[in-house]
Protein backbone atom coordinates (compact mmCIF):
# COMPACT_ATOMS: atom_id res chain seq x y z
CA UNK A 1 0.00 0.00 0.00
CA UNK A 2 1.22 3.47 -1.31
CA UNK A 3 1.23 5.68 2.25
CA UNK A 4 1.23 9.72 1.14
CA UNK A 5 1.65 12.41 3.72
CA UNK A 6 -0.07 16.00 2.45
CA UNK A 7 2.16 18.84 4.05
CA UNK A 8 2.06 22.78 3.82
CA UNK A 9 2.18 24.21 -0.15
CA UNK A 10 0.98 20.54 -1.33
CA UNK A 11 4.39 19.13 -1.14
CA UNK A 12 4.67 15.68 -1.43
CA UNK A 13 6.63 13.43 0.23
CA UNK A 14 6.51 9.33 -1.53
CA UNK A 15 7.35 6.40 1.41
CA UNK A 16 5.91 3.05 -0.41
CA UNK A 17 5.00 0.19 2.26
CA UNK A 18 3.94 -2.08 -0.08
CA UNK A 19 4.04 -5.88 0.61
CA UNK A 20 7.23 -7.59 -0.45
CA UNK A 21 6.37 -10.55 -2.66
CA UNK A 22 7.65 -13.78 -0.49
CA UNK A 23 9.07 -15.57 -3.53
CA UNK A 24 11.70 -14.63 -6.94
CA UNK A 25 8.66 -15.14 -9.18
CA UNK A 26 6.38 -12.97 -7.55
CA UNK A 27 8.98 -9.81 -6.72
CA UNK A 28 7.41 -6.75 -6.18
CA UNK A 29 8.83 -4.19 -8.86
CA UNK A 30 10.06 -1.02 -7.19
CA UNK A 31 11.88 2.31 -8.46
CA UNK A 32 14.11 4.97 -6.74
CA UNK A 33 12.40 5.42 -3.40
CA UNK A 34 12.12 4.39 0.22
CA UNK A 35 10.31 1.06 1.38
CA UNK A 36 8.94 -0.46 4.29
CA UNK A 37 10.04 -4.05 5.10
CA UNK A 38 7.39 -5.44 7.71
CA UNK A 39 9.06 -8.52 8.90
CA UNK A 40 11.19 -10.94 6.73
CA UNK A 41 9.29 -13.71 6.44
CA UNK A 42 9.11 -14.72 2.29
CA UNK A 43 8.77 -18.64 1.49
CA UNK A 44 11.70 -18.52 -0.78
CA UNK A 45 14.94 -18.28 0.76
CA UNK A 46 18.12 -17.17 -0.45
CA UNK A 47 20.52 -20.51 -1.74
CA UNK A 48 22.81 -18.36 -3.40
CA UNK A 49 24.71 -15.75 -1.51
CA UNK A 50 26.65 -12.17 -2.39
CA UNK A 51 27.51 -10.85 0.84
CA UNK A 52 30.16 -13.00 1.88
CA UNK A 53 30.07 -16.43 3.15
CA UNK A 54 28.05 -19.42 2.59
CA UNK A 55 25.13 -19.98 5.06
CA UNK A 56 21.92 -19.74 3.17
CA UNK A 57 18.53 -17.89 4.42
CA UNK A 58 15.31 -19.72 4.97
CA UNK A 59 12.83 -16.77 4.33
CA UNK A 60 13.52 -13.65 2.31
CA UNK A 61 11.61 -10.13 0.83
CA UNK A 62 12.24 -9.98 -2.97
CA UNK A 63 12.30 -7.13 -5.24
CA UNK A 64 12.59 -6.38 -8.70
CA UNK A 65 14.37 -3.18 -10.19
CA UNK A 66 14.81 -2.39 -13.88
CA UNK A 67 16.04 1.04 -14.60
CA UNK A 68 15.28 3.08 -17.79
CA UNK A 69 18.36 4.10 -18.34
CA UNK A 70 21.79 2.80 -17.85
CA UNK A 71 23.91 4.70 -14.86
CA UNK A 72 24.28 3.39 -10.70
CA UNK A 73 22.07 2.15 -8.21
CA UNK A 74 22.62 2.56 -4.33
CA UNK A 75 20.27 0.15 -2.07
CA UNK A 76 20.72 1.40 2.05
CA UNK A 77 19.18 0.29 5.03
CA UNK A 78 21.73 2.26 6.60
CA UNK A 79 19.25 4.95 7.70
CA UNK A 80 19.51 6.22 10.91
CA UNK A 81 18.04 6.82 13.48
CA UNK A 82 15.11 4.69 12.17
CA UNK A 83 16.79 1.40 11.51
CA UNK A 84 18.45 2.13 14.62
CA UNK A 85 20.09 -1.99 16.18
CA UNK A 86 19.11 -3.26 13.10
CA UNK A 87 21.00 -6.60 11.08
CA UNK A 88 20.06 -6.73 7.71
CA UNK A 89 21.52 -8.63 4.87
CA UNK A 90 21.34 -7.59 0.94
CA UNK A 91 21.63 -9.35 -2.25
CA UNK A 92 21.49 -8.21 -5.33
CA UNK A 93 21.27 -10.41 -8.34
CA UNK A 94 20.72 -10.60 -12.19
CA UNK A 95 19.72 -13.61 -14.93
CA UNK A 96 16.41 -15.66 -14.09
CA UNK A 97 14.68 -16.92 -11.02
CA UNK A 98 16.14 -20.67 -12.04
CA UNK A 99 19.59 -19.11 -12.49
CA UNK A 100 20.06 -16.39 -10.17
CA UNK A 101 23.68 -14.63 -10.85
CA UNK A 102 25.34 -12.02 -8.30
CA UNK A 103 25.59 -8.43 -8.83
CA UNK A 104 26.46 -7.37 -5.57
CA UNK A 105 25.44 -7.92 -1.55
CA UNK A 106 26.24 -6.61 1.63
CA UNK A 107 25.98 -7.91 4.99
CA UNK A 108 27.34 -4.92 7.74
CA UNK A 109 28.04 -1.63 7.13
CA UNK A 110 30.39 -1.06 9.78
CA UNK A 111 30.61 -4.89 11.93
CA UNK A 112 33.37 -3.68 14.10
CA UNK A 113 31.64 -0.29 14.96
CA UNK A 114 28.26 -1.79 15.58
CA UNK A 115 26.59 -1.14 12.33
CA UNK A 116 24.91 -4.28 11.23
CA UNK A 117 22.64 -2.54 8.80
CA UNK A 118 23.59 -3.11 4.52
CA UNK A 119 24.44 -1.07 2.15
CA UNK A 120 25.72 -1.68 -1.82
CA UNK A 121 26.45 0.51 -4.92
CA UNK A 122 26.00 -1.18 -8.11
CA UNK A 123 26.24 0.07 -11.86
CA UNK A 124 23.63 -0.92 -13.67
CA UNK A 125 22.41 -1.49 -17.75
CA UNK A 126 19.52 0.07 -19.04
CA UNK A 127 16.31 -2.30 -19.36
CA UNK A 128 18.17 -5.39 -17.08
CA UNK A 129 16.23 -6.23 -14.42
CA UNK A 130 17.96 -6.72 -11.07
CA UNK A 131 16.40 -8.53 -7.99
CA UNK A 132 16.99 -6.85 -4.37
CA UNK A 133 16.53 -9.47 -1.84
CA UNK A 134 16.95 -9.48 2.17
CA UNK A 135 17.12 -12.41 3.89
CA UNK A 136 16.89 -13.13 7.77
CA UNK A 137 20.06 -14.71 7.96
CA UNK A 138 20.43 -12.64 11.22
CA UNK A 139 16.90 -10.78 11.94
CA UNK A 140 13.53 -11.14 10.51
CA UNK A 141 12.55 -7.73 12.11
CA UNK A 142 11.13 -5.26 9.77
CA UNK A 143 13.08 -2.30 8.60
CA UNK A 144 13.35 0.69 5.76
CA UNK A 145 15.74 0.68 2.85
CA UNK A 146 16.24 2.80 0.29
CA UNK A 147 16.85 2.61 -3.81
CA UNK A 148 18.81 5.73 -5.55
CA UNK A 149 20.09 5.99 -8.59
CA UNK A 150 22.65 8.12 -10.23
CA UNK A 151 25.47 8.21 -12.98
CA UNK A 152 27.87 5.30 -13.76
CA UNK A 153 30.90 5.26 -11.11
CA UNK A 154 33.73 3.69 -10.83
CA UNK A 155 33.02 1.29 -8.43
CA UNK A 156 35.67 0.07 -5.22
CA UNK A 157 36.81 -3.42 -5.55
CA UNK A 158 35.64 -6.10 -3.08
CA UNK A 159 35.58 -9.67 -1.86
CA UNK A 160 39.02 -10.28 -1.70
CA UNK A 161 40.11 -13.71 -1.02
CA UNK A 162 43.54 -15.14 -0.80
CA UNK A 163 44.00 -17.94 -3.38
CA UNK A 164 46.93 -19.48 -1.99
CA UNK A 165 50.18 -18.48 -0.50
CA UNK A 166 53.41 -19.92 0.43
CA UNK A 167 56.45 -18.43 2.58
CA UNK A 168 57.51 -15.88 -0.27
CA UNK A 169 54.10 -15.74 -1.94
CA UNK A 170 50.53 -14.79 -1.71
CA UNK A 171 47.96 -15.22 -4.13
CA UNK A 172 44.82 -11.82 -4.21
CA UNK A 173 42.18 -12.29 -5.71
CA UNK A 174 39.04 -10.05 -5.87
CA UNK A 175 35.65 -8.88 -7.38
CA UNK A 176 34.79 -5.96 -9.64
CA UNK A 177 31.46 -5.27 -10.97
CA UNK A 178 32.45 -2.37 -12.93
CA UNK A 179 31.27 -2.47 -16.83
CA UNK A 180 34.05 -2.21 -19.49
CA UNK A 181 37.71 -2.94 -18.91
CA UNK A 182 38.46 -2.01 -15.97
CA UNK A 183 42.21 -1.96 -14.54
CA UNK A 184 43.57 -1.94 -11.16
CA UNK A 185 46.43 -0.41 -9.03
CA UNK A 186 47.78 -1.92 -5.79
CA UNK A 187 50.10 -0.27 -3.35
CA UNK A 188 51.50 -2.58 -0.79
CA UNK A 189 54.53 -2.89 1.80
CA UNK A 190 55.25 -3.82 5.73
CA UNK A 191 52.51 -4.21 7.89
CA UNK A 192 51.59 -0.74 9.11
CA UNK A 193 53.28 1.51 5.93
CA UNK A 194 51.80 4.83 5.20
CA UNK A 195 50.68 4.87 1.88
CA UNK A 196 52.39 6.54 -0.45
CA UNK A 197 55.99 4.66 0.49
CA UNK A 198 54.73 1.36 -0.49
CA UNK A 199 55.66 -0.55 -3.78
CA UNK A 200 53.01 0.41 -6.60
CA UNK A 201 51.78 -2.27 -9.28
CA UNK A 202 49.64 -0.67 -11.98
CA UNK A 203 47.75 -1.85 -14.98
CA UNK A 204 46.53 -4.94 -13.57
CA UNK A 205 44.46 -6.41 -15.76
CA UNK A 206 42.55 -9.48 -13.83
CA UNK A 207 41.17 -9.59 -10.76
CA UNK A 208 44.25 -11.77 -9.41
CA UNK A 209 47.68 -10.48 -8.33
CA UNK A 210 50.53 -12.38 -6.94
CA UNK A 211 52.59 -11.01 -4.54
CA UNK A 212 55.95 -12.22 -5.04
CA UNK A 213 59.74 -11.96 -2.61
CA UNK A 214 57.68 -12.05 0.38
CA UNK A 215 59.96 -12.90 3.94
CA UNK A 216 58.42 -15.77 5.37
CA UNK A 217 56.18 -15.83 8.24
CA UNK A 218 55.38 -11.78 7.54
CA UNK A 219 52.52 -9.54 7.92
CA UNK A 220 51.82 -7.44 4.93
CA UNK A 221 49.23 -4.51 4.06
CA UNK A 222 47.59 -3.39 0.85
CA UNK A 223 45.77 -0.73 -0.93
CA UNK A 224 43.55 -1.56 -3.49
CA UNK A 225 41.73 0.57 -6.83
CA UNK A 226 39.67 0.10 -9.63
CA UNK A 227 40.77 2.02 -12.97
CA UNK A 228 38.06 3.34 -14.84
CA UNK A 229 39.11 5.53 -16.96
CA UNK A 230 36.58 8.26 -18.83
CA UNK A 231 33.77 10.07 -17.16
CA UNK A 232 33.92 7.02 -13.89
CA UNK A 233 37.39 7.93 -13.45
CA UNK A 234 39.17 5.56 -10.78
CA UNK A 235 37.45 3.80 -7.48
CA UNK A 236 38.29 5.44 -3.89
CA UNK A 237 41.39 3.39 -2.45
CA UNK A 238 40.43 0.60 -0.59
CA UNK A 239 42.36 -0.59 2.48
CA UNK A 240 44.54 -1.42 4.09
CA UNK A 241 44.34 -4.63 4.08
CA UNK A 242 46.48 -7.18 5.49
CA UNK A 243 47.55 -10.41 5.13
CA UNK A 244 50.65 -13.08 6.37
CA UNK A 245 53.10 -14.89 3.97
CA UNK A 246 53.62 -18.14 5.21
CA UNK A 247 56.46 -19.98 7.51
CA UNK A 248 59.17 -21.81 5.70
CA UNK A 249 58.56 -25.26 6.18
CA UNK A 250 61.53 -27.10 4.28
CA UNK A 251 63.52 -27.67 7.48
CA UNK A 252 62.70 -30.19 10.19
CA UNK A 253 62.19 -29.42 13.57
CA UNK A 254 65.00 -29.48 15.97
CA UNK A 255 65.26 -31.88 19.25
CA UNK A 256 64.30 -32.17 22.12
CA UNK A 257 60.66 -30.60 20.51
CA UNK A 258 57.44 -29.35 22.39
CA UNK A 259 54.74 -27.52 20.75
CA UNK A 260 51.73 -26.02 22.56
CA UNK A 261 50.28 -24.38 19.97
CA UNK A 262 50.60 -20.71 21.51
CA UNK A 263 51.41 -19.16 18.31
CA UNK A 264 49.25 -20.14 15.62
CA UNK A 265 51.44 -19.41 12.62
CA UNK A 266 53.52 -22.81 13.37
CA UNK A 267 50.08 -24.29 11.86
CA UNK A 268 51.68 -23.57 8.47
CA UNK A 269 53.83 -26.14 8.27
CA UNK A 270 51.16 -29.12 10.30
CA UNK A 271 48.49 -30.57 8.32
CA UNK A 272 44.74 -31.32 8.68
CA UNK A 273 42.79 -34.08 6.89
CA UNK A 274 39.05 -35.30 7.08
CA UNK A 275 39.13 -38.67 6.07
CA UNK A 276 35.46 -39.40 6.18
CA UNK A 277 34.84 -35.78 4.49
CA UNK A 278 31.95 -34.54 7.08
CA UNK A 279 31.81 -32.92 10.72
CA UNK A 280 33.84 -32.57 12.92
CA UNK A 281 37.30 -31.46 11.59
CA UNK A 282 40.60 -31.28 13.73
CA UNK A 283 40.63 -26.91 14.33
CA UNK A 284 42.88 -24.73 16.21
CA UNK A 285 40.81 -22.85 19.25
CA UNK A 286 42.85 -19.89 20.75
CA UNK A 287 42.00 -16.76 22.75
CA UNK A 288 38.71 -18.12 23.40
CA UNK A 289 38.56 -20.71 26.27
CA UNK A 290 40.22 -20.47 29.41
CA UNK A 291 40.62 -23.90 30.40
CA UNK A 292 42.95 -23.56 33.60
CA UNK A 293 41.01 -20.13 35.29
CA UNK A 294 44.29 -18.23 34.86
CA UNK A 295 42.81 -15.56 33.42
CA UNK A 296 44.02 -16.11 29.92
CA UNK A 297 42.83 -18.16 27.29
CA UNK A 298 44.80 -20.97 26.51
CA UNK A 299 45.53 -22.43 22.73
CA UNK A 300 45.14 -26.02 21.81
CA UNK A 301 44.11 -27.86 19.18
CA UNK A 302 40.21 -29.71 19.27
CA UNK A 303 37.85 -32.00 17.42
CA UNK A 304 34.97 -29.80 17.32
CA UNK A 305 31.24 -31.72 16.65
CA UNK A 306 29.24 -29.00 14.64
CA UNK A 307 25.92 -30.29 16.35
CA UNK A 308 24.70 -32.02 19.17
CA UNK A 309 24.32 -35.16 17.26
CA UNK A 310 26.45 -37.89 18.02
CA UNK A 311 28.68 -38.49 14.84
CA UNK A 312 32.00 -40.52 14.29
CA UNK A 313 35.03 -39.15 14.12
CA UNK A 314 37.80 -39.91 11.72
CA UNK A 315 40.36 -36.69 11.18
CA UNK A 316 44.16 -36.67 10.82
CA UNK A 317 46.20 -34.22 12.49
CA UNK A 318 49.96 -34.42 10.99
CA UNK A 319 52.63 -32.56 12.55
CA UNK A 320 55.38 -30.36 10.89
CA UNK A 321 58.43 -32.87 9.34
CA UNK A 322 60.80 -34.61 11.58
CA UNK A 323 64.08 -36.15 10.26
CA UNK A 324 65.07 -39.35 12.45
CA UNK A 325 68.22 -41.17 11.86
CA UNK A 326 68.14 -45.00 13.12
CA UNK A 327 70.73 -44.50 15.17
CA UNK A 328 68.39 -42.70 17.62
CA UNK A 329 65.34 -43.44 19.48
CA UNK A 330 62.25 -40.93 19.89
CA UNK A 331 59.74 -40.64 23.03
CA UNK A 332 57.32 -39.45 21.73
CA UNK A 333 54.30 -37.62 24.20
CA UNK A 334 50.82 -35.95 23.79
CA UNK A 335 48.91 -34.45 26.50
CA UNK A 336 45.46 -34.33 26.08
CA UNK A 337 41.84 -34.15 27.09
CA UNK A 338 38.27 -34.33 26.58
CA UNK A 339 35.34 -32.03 27.32
CA UNK A 340 31.66 -32.78 27.94
CA UNK A 341 30.20 -30.34 25.05
CA UNK A 342 26.81 -32.18 24.98
CA UNK A 343 27.08 -36.06 26.96
CA UNK A 344 29.95 -37.53 28.73
CA UNK A 345 32.83 -37.77 26.79
CA UNK A 346 34.02 -41.06 25.80
CA UNK A 347 36.73 -40.57 23.38
CA UNK A 348 39.41 -42.37 21.49
CA UNK A 349 42.40 -41.53 19.25
CA UNK A 350 45.48 -43.43 17.99
CA UNK A 351 49.18 -41.99 17.43
CA UNK A 352 51.58 -42.83 13.87
CA UNK A 353 54.52 -42.13 12.57
CA UNK A 354 53.95 -42.05 8.31
CA UNK A 355 56.16 -40.60 6.09
CA UNK A 356 53.94 -38.21 4.54
CA UNK A 357 51.21 -35.72 5.82
CA UNK A 358 48.64 -38.18 4.58
CA UNK A 359 45.90 -41.00 5.65
CA UNK A 360 47.23 -42.86 2.63
CA UNK A 361 51.32 -42.41 3.25
CA UNK A 362 53.60 -45.25 2.35
CA UNK A 363 54.85 -46.02 5.67
CA UNK A 364 52.18 -45.61 8.38
CA UNK A 365 53.48 -47.35 11.87
CA UNK A 366 50.58 -47.18 14.66
CA UNK A 367 52.47 -46.76 18.00
CA UNK A 368 49.63 -46.56 20.23
CA UNK A 369 45.49 -46.52 20.63
CA UNK A 370 43.77 -45.02 23.51
CA UNK A 371 40.09 -45.26 24.34
CA UNK A 372 37.59 -44.59 26.77
CA UNK A 373 38.83 -40.71 27.32
CA UNK A 374 36.35 -38.73 29.89
CA UNK A 375 36.99 -34.84 31.01
CA UNK A 376 39.44 -35.32 33.17
CA UNK A 377 39.07 -31.89 35.58
CA UNK A 378 37.14 -28.69 35.60
CA UNK A 379 36.63 -26.08 33.02
CA UNK A 380 37.90 -23.22 34.38
CA UNK A 381 38.61 -24.52 37.99
CA UNK A 382 41.14 -22.60 39.55
CA UNK A 383 41.95 -24.74 42.82
CA UNK A 384 44.24 -27.30 40.53
CA UNK A 385 41.30 -29.15 39.35
CA UNK A 386 41.61 -27.71 35.76
CA UNK A 387 41.59 -29.15 32.81
CA UNK A 388 45.25 -28.61 32.08
CA UNK A 389 46.67 -29.61 35.16
CA UNK A 390 44.37 -32.98 35.02
CA UNK A 391 45.23 -33.55 31.69
CA UNK A 392 46.50 -37.29 30.40
CA UNK A 393 49.81 -37.94 28.64
CA UNK A 394 50.13 -40.80 26.08
CA UNK A 395 53.80 -41.64 26.01
CA UNK A 396 55.74 -43.53 22.74
CA UNK A 397 58.79 -44.77 21.32
CA UNK A 398 59.99 -44.62 18.19
CA UNK A 399 62.83 -45.93 16.21
CA UNK A 400 63.11 -45.40 12.76
CA UNK A 401 63.28 -48.02 10.46
CA UNK A 402 65.86 -45.57 8.08
CA UNK A 403 66.89 -42.30 7.84
CA UNK A 404 64.20 -40.52 6.46
CA UNK A 405 61.58 -37.30 7.08
CA UNK A 406 58.81 -38.14 9.16
CA UNK A 407 55.82 -37.05 10.66
CA UNK A 408 53.79 -37.61 14.12
CA UNK A 409 50.05 -38.46 13.52
CA UNK A 410 47.19 -38.13 16.14
CA UNK A 411 44.22 -39.70 14.88
CA UNK A 412 40.82 -38.85 16.15
CA UNK A 413 38.83 -41.99 15.95
CA UNK A 414 35.56 -42.02 18.52
CA UNK A 415 32.82 -43.75 16.69
CA UNK A 416 30.02 -42.27 18.77
CA UNK A 417 30.11 -38.95 20.45
CA UNK A 418 29.32 -35.67 20.43
CA UNK A 419 31.69 -33.92 22.88
CA UNK A 420 35.65 -32.75 22.19
CA UNK A 421 38.67 -33.96 22.12
CA UNK A 422 41.88 -31.56 22.95
CA UNK A 423 45.62 -31.85 22.47
CA UNK A 424 47.53 -29.51 24.47
CA UNK A 425 50.61 -30.35 23.53
CA UNK A 426 53.21 -32.43 21.70
CA UNK A 427 56.68 -32.85 22.58
CA UNK A 428 59.25 -35.20 21.78
CA UNK A 429 62.66 -36.46 22.94
CA UNK A 430 65.79 -37.72 21.16
CA UNK A 431 68.30 -40.78 22.75
CA UNK A 432 70.95 -41.15 20.68
CA UNK A 433 71.63 -44.95 19.74
CA UNK A 434 73.91 -47.10 18.04
CA UNK A 435 76.55 -44.90 15.68
CA UNK A 436 76.51 -45.03 12.00
CA UNK A 437 79.13 -46.06 9.93
CA UNK A 438 80.27 -43.10 7.19
CA UNK A 439 78.03 -42.40 4.28
CA UNK A 440 80.70 -41.28 2.55
CA UNK A 441 82.44 -44.51 2.46
CA UNK A 442 79.81 -46.62 0.99
CA UNK A 443 77.79 -46.36 -1.82
CA UNK A 444 74.71 -48.99 -3.28
CA UNK A 445 72.50 -48.57 -6.74
CA UNK A 446 70.13 -51.07 -8.01
CA UNK A 447 69.78 -52.14 -11.83
CA UNK A 448 66.43 -52.61 -12.67
CA UNK A 449 66.72 -54.20 -15.37
CA UNK A 450 68.22 -57.57 -14.08
CA UNK A 451 67.07 -56.20 -10.35
CA UNK A 452 70.28 -56.60 -8.38
CA UNK A 453 71.57 -54.11 -5.71
CA UNK A 454 75.02 -53.57 -5.31
CA UNK A 455 76.22 -52.65 -1.91
CA UNK A 456 79.88 -50.90 -1.89
CA UNK A 457 81.77 -50.15 1.07
CA UNK A 458 85.47 -49.05 2.04
CA UNK A 459 85.32 -52.10 4.85
CA UNK A 460 83.99 -55.45 4.79
CA UNK A 461 80.35 -55.78 5.36
CA UNK A 462 78.57 -58.11 7.84
CA UNK A 463 74.96 -57.98 7.20
CA UNK A 464 72.20 -56.96 4.66
CA UNK A 465 68.34 -56.73 6.12
CA UNK A 466 65.86 -56.15 3.81
CA UNK A 467 62.00 -54.74 5.91
CA UNK A 468 59.23 -53.61 3.95
CA UNK A 469 57.10 -50.52 5.32
CA UNK A 470 55.31 -52.72 8.02
CA UNK A 471 58.39 -53.89 9.29
CA UNK A 472 58.03 -57.59 8.06
CA UNK A 473 61.96 -58.76 7.44
CA UNK A 474 61.91 -59.70 3.48
CA UNK A 475 65.24 -61.15 3.53
CA UNK A 476 68.25 -61.74 5.29
CA UNK A 477 72.03 -62.15 4.53
CA UNK A 478 75.38 -62.71 6.19
CA UNK A 479 78.34 -60.97 4.66
CA UNK A 480 81.83 -61.13 4.79
CA UNK A 481 83.10 -58.50 1.41
CA UNK A 482 83.34 -55.19 0.53
CA UNK A 483 80.94 -55.30 -2.86
CA UNK A 484 77.79 -57.71 -2.86
CA UNK A 485 75.09 -58.10 -5.35
CA UNK A 486 71.58 -58.83 -3.83
CA UNK A 487 69.14 -60.53 -6.30
CA UNK A 488 65.68 -58.75 -5.84
CA UNK A 489 63.70 -60.42 -8.54
CA UNK A 490 61.39 -62.58 -6.18
CA UNK A 491 60.42 -58.90 -4.47
CA UNK A 492 57.26 -56.99 -5.27
CA UNK A 493 57.39 -53.69 -6.37
CA UNK A 494 56.99 -51.25 -3.19
CA UNK A 495 58.90 -49.61 -0.87
CA UNK A 496 61.62 -51.02 1.00
CA UNK A 497 64.28 -50.33 3.90
CA UNK A 498 67.67 -52.08 3.71
CA UNK A 499 70.02 -52.00 6.59
CA UNK A 500 73.96 -52.96 6.20
CA UNK A 501 76.20 -53.15 9.38
CA UNK A 502 79.74 -52.60 9.09
CA UNK A 503 81.36 -54.11 12.59
CA UNK A 504 78.95 -52.37 15.55
CA UNK A 505 77.98 -49.61 13.31
CA UNK A 506 74.88 -49.72 10.70
CA UNK A 507 73.53 -48.04 8.24
CA UNK A 508 69.49 -48.02 6.59
CA UNK A 509 68.02 -46.62 3.57
CA UNK A 510 64.96 -46.57 1.52
CA UNK A 511 64.53 -48.56 -1.75
CA UNK A 512 62.08 -48.31 -4.06
CA UNK A 513 60.92 -51.74 -5.96
CA UNK A 514 59.28 -50.93 -9.28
Amino acid sequence: MKKITLLLFCFLIFTYSGIAQDTCAGATPITAGTYNVVTVNGTQGTTVICSGGTTTATAAEWYTYTPTASGSATVSSNILPTNMNGDTRLHVYEGTCGALVCVAGSDDVDYTGGNYLSEVTFNTTANTTYYIVWDNRWSAFGFEFTLTEAAAVCLDPTGFVGNDATSTTFDLGWTDTNTGTPTWEIEWGADGFTQGTGMLVSNIATTNYVFTGLTPNTNYDFFIRANCGGSNGDSSWVGPIGFRSLRDCTGSATFPFSESFADGTVLDCWEFEDADMISPVWSYNTDINDLDGDGTNDSFMVVFPQAPTEVAKNDWLFSQKMDMTTANTYGIDVVYNAFDLNTASNESFEIYITDDQSSTATYQSLLGTYTGIAQAGVFGDTGGNDLISQAYTASETFTPPSDGTYYIAIRATTTNSANLLMVLNLSISQTLGVEEFDATNFKHFINYDSKVLTLQASENMSNFVLYNTIGQQVLNAELSAKTHEVNLNTIDAGVYFAKVSIANKTKTFKILMK
